[in-house]
Protein backbone atom coordinates (compact mmCIF):
# COMPACT_ATOMS: atom_id res chain seq x y z
CA UNK A 1 0.00 0.00 0.00
CA UNK A 2 2.59 1.96 0.98
CA UNK A 3 4.55 1.96 -2.39
CA UNK A 4 1.57 2.65 -4.23
CA UNK A 5 0.91 6.20 -2.53
CA UNK A 6 4.08 7.21 -2.86
CA UNK A 7 3.65 6.51 -6.84
CA UNK A 8 0.91 8.44 -6.91
CA UNK A 9 2.68 11.78 -5.20
CA UNK A 10 5.26 11.65 -7.43
CA UNK A 11 2.99 11.13 -10.62
CA UNK A 12 1.20 14.25 -8.71
CA UNK A 13 4.81 16.37 -8.66
CA UNK A 14 5.46 15.71 -12.38
CA UNK A 15 2.21 16.81 -13.67
CA UNK A 16 2.52 19.88 -11.94
CA UNK A 17 6.00 20.70 -13.11
CA UNK A 18 5.04 20.02 -17.28
CA UNK A 19 5.76 23.30 -18.88
CA UNK A 20 3.03 22.99 -22.13
CA UNK A 21 4.35 24.28 -25.47
CA UNK A 22 1.75 25.49 -28.16
CA UNK A 23 3.79 25.66 -31.30
CA UNK A 24 1.74 27.87 -33.93
CA UNK A 25 2.84 28.03 -37.60
CA UNK A 26 1.77 31.35 -39.21
CA UNK A 27 2.78 32.92 -41.99
CA UNK A 28 1.04 36.33 -43.35
CA UNK A 29 -1.02 36.29 -40.47
CA UNK A 30 0.07 39.10 -38.31
CA UNK A 31 -3.47 40.10 -38.30
CA UNK A 32 -4.52 36.62 -36.50
CA UNK A 33 -1.58 36.43 -33.92
CA UNK A 34 -2.68 38.86 -31.48
CA UNK A 35 -6.17 37.75 -31.04
CA UNK A 36 -4.93 33.95 -31.00
CA UNK A 37 -2.43 34.66 -28.26
CA UNK A 38 -5.05 36.58 -26.43
CA UNK A 39 -7.28 33.09 -26.46
CA UNK A 40 -4.69 30.69 -25.58
CA UNK A 41 -3.45 32.37 -23.03
CA UNK A 42 -7.35 32.88 -21.11
CA UNK A 43 -7.42 29.07 -21.77
CA UNK A 44 -4.02 28.03 -20.52
CA UNK A 45 -4.71 30.99 -17.48
CA UNK A 46 -7.97 28.79 -16.37
CA UNK A 47 -6.23 25.22 -16.64
CA UNK A 48 -3.29 26.35 -14.54
CA UNK A 49 -0.48 25.16 -15.98
CA UNK A 50 2.73 27.11 -17.20
CA UNK A 51 3.32 27.30 -20.91
CA UNK A 52 5.19 29.16 -23.26
CA UNK A 53 3.81 29.87 -27.39
CA UNK A 54 5.78 29.55 -29.79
Amino acid sequence: MCGKHTINILRNSIVDDILISIVIPVFNEEDNVVPLFHSIRDVMTNIQRDFEVI
